[in-house]
């Protein structure tokens, strides 16, 4: 690389870049957290390794991200429950009538106590995550942990209402 700075280097890609994974993640959002990490690793690699061709090396950055995202939510399937298995539970109603809407406030309790058998951190994960509807980094940010750690504790939240809830 010549006299040009790393991060002088990398802003000229950042906007194709940030298309380009946009195009390819369908969420901005998460892009532009992808985008914040290849500044940082490609900051970082810059300053100790010369880079012939910065824009093919932070394409191919950004390609090794992407696959590296996808094996970890593969390895990491935290939300194995679909819509049909809380409804086969009776966690959803669309039209409750009124001994639905009574049930319903039955179940509610029991989820209520069986949320109250997990540790204060996977509660308050579940209850960010499912009520609030935050997604893992939202939580993972707000509760100054990692989105790893979400995850995990989110799956356990799920198996442990799931299973709770089955039962009763």
């Amino acid at each position: 690389m010549s006299q040009e700075s790393s991060h002088t280097v990398f802003l000229r890609y950042r906007q194709e870049l940030l298309a380009w994974l946009t195009q390819q993640m369908q969420e901005a959002d998460q892009a532009r957290d992808v985008v914040q990490e290849l500044y940082l690793r490609y900051v970082d690699h810059a300053a100790a390794h010369p880079v012939e061709n910065p824009r093919a090396y932070l394409f191919q950055m950004a390609r090794n991200i992407l696959v590296d995202m996808a094996r970890q939510q593969q390895s990491r399937q935290t939300d194995p429950f679909t819509h049909e298995e809380m409804d086969a539970i009776g966690m959803v109603d669309p039209n409750p009538g009124p001994e639905q809407i009574a049930a319903g406030k039955q179940r509610l309790r029991l989820l209520v106590a069986c949320l109250a058998e997990l540790p204060e951190l996977t509660q308050q994960i579940f209850i960010l995550n499912r009520v609030h509807e935050m997604s893992y980094r939202e939580v993972a940010e707000q509760l100054g942990i990692s989105v790893s750690s979400v995850q995990k504790h989110l799956a356990k939240a799920l198996r442990h209402v799931m299973d709770h809830m089955k039962t009763h």
